[in-house]
């Protein structure tokens, strides 16, 4: 596999927990109109006891795992089995 940026698998780890987060985060507004949003529900800063990530974190994961296994490359015909 050769040298590995043990900084780049960091940025790469953050960028999908906080994707997960903001997609844990936003899943009980997702699809409301702004300003719906933000008369009903002010700010969401807190995660409440069922807030969980949806099928955009899912996807988000099939595809790295993808990208991972095809060392950088995506195979659709695996990628659509799944």
């Amino acid at each position: 596999m050769g040298n590995i940026d043990l900084d780049y698998i960091e940025r790469y780890c953050g960028c999908m927990l906080g994707g997960a987060i903001g997609d844990a985060l936003g899943s009980k507004v997702e699809g409301m109109l702004p300003e719906y949003v933000r008369e009903y529900h002010d700010k969401i800063i807190d995660f409440n006891g069922d807030s969980k990530y949806t099928d955009d974190t899912q996807q988000a994961i099939i595809i790295a795992e993808n990208l991972l296994v095809g060392n950088g490359l995506i195979n659709p015909e695996k990628l659509a089995q799944q």
